[in-house]
C-alpha cells in the first residue's frame, strides 16, 4: 500500500482504525488477543525483529520470571526511538529464529542459554526441562 494511503484510509473508516505510534494502525472493532502487546513490539522495530531472551521465558511462564522490558532482536540497525518498556538488541546475523503463535521468537533453548548470568541456575535448569515436556 502506498505511504501516503494508509493514514488516509484511517480518517475515512470512521473510527474503525485506530492510529498507534510508530507508524502501526489497530482496527478498533477487531478483537485483539492477550499477545497483541508482543506482536506490537516485534513489529515496530521492524522486518525481521524477534522476541529475546528473557521476554521469551516470561511469555512461555518459564523460570518465573517477570521482565521490566519487552527484548526484541533485530539484526539490521535500527535508529528510531522507542517507548520506555521495549528495548531493542543487536541480534546475530543468522540466528534461528522460530514463530510461536504468529510471534517471531528466539528458540526456547537459546533463549534459556541467553539467559544464564541474568536468571538464577536452579530457575534455568527448572525451564529447561518444563520446556522439554
Amino acid at each position: 500500500m502506498p505511504k501516503g494511503k494508509l493514514p488516509k484510509l484511517a480518517r475515512y473508516r470512521n473510527g474503525d482504525m485506530q492510529n498507534a505510534p510508530y507508524g502501526l494502525y489497530r482496527f478498533t472493532k477487531i478483537p485483539v488477543s492477550s499477545l497483541g502487546y508482543l506482536t506490537e513490539a516485534v513489529k515496530r522495530v521492524g522486518d525481521g525483529a524477534y522476541l529475546h531472551g528473557e521476554s521469551v521465558l516470561g511469555w512461555h511462564g518459564l523460570a518465573d520470571v517477570n521482565p521490566r522490558y519487552i527484548y526484541v532482536a533485530s539484526p539490521k540497525r535500527v535508529r528510531r526511538s522507542f517507548p520506555g518498556n521495549l528495548k531493542v538488541l543487536v541480534g546475530k546475523a543468522g540466528a534461528p529464529v522460530t514463530e510461536y503463535e504468529g510471534i517471531p521468537c528466539q528458540p526456547v533453548a537459546d533463549a534459556t542459554l541467553e539467559c544464564r548470568g541474568k536468571v538464577e541456575h536452579k530457575r534455568l535448569v527448572q525451564a529447561a526441562h518444563e520446556a522439554r515436556q
